[in-house]
């Protein structure tokens, strides 16, 4: 085993692929409990489900790590949408209610991570362009 390879794939590893698995492992582990606790079959099926779109896109992020991250923003939004839902309809704050925040932090911390670029991008172009008129 080259150990060389090892050491510079998980150098390569950013933060957002980490978070991409974390938040899976949450979203999956939340389904199944949910199925476990209560017998919900929809939790189970929308964790795990949700789990393997955010396990796409950190294969996605590899390739096209700005793809990645929109799609991740848009799981993350959809389930902002269904968390807060929950929280209304039963008025607990668990899980839904941390699930909400949850959500809502990372897919804001998606859309950031796929966006910074494009913006830097932007302001290198328009510094340059100002250097050159000069």
């Amino acid at each position: 085993m080259d150990l060389n390879f090892i050491a510079n794939t998980l150098c390569a590893v950013s933060v957002v692929q980490v978070i991409l698995v974390l938040h899976a492992i949450l979203l999956a582990a939340g389904g199944i409990m949910g199925f476990v606790k209560a017998q919900s079959k929809p939790s189970l099926i929308a964790g795990v489900a949700s789990a393997a779109i955010l396990l796409v896109c950190l294969g996605v992020s590899f390739l096209a790590p700005t793809t990645a991250e929109l799609i991740a923003f848009v799981v993350s939004d959809i389930l902002v949408a269904v968390f807060a839902m929950r929280l209304k309809k039963t008025k607990k704050f668990m899980p839904s209610g941390m699930m909400l925040f949850v959500c809502l932090f990372l897919g804001t911390y998606y859309l950031v991570a796929a966006v910074t670029p494009w913006i830097i991008t932007r302001h290198q172009g328009a510094n340059s362009s100002q250097a050159q008129s000069i």
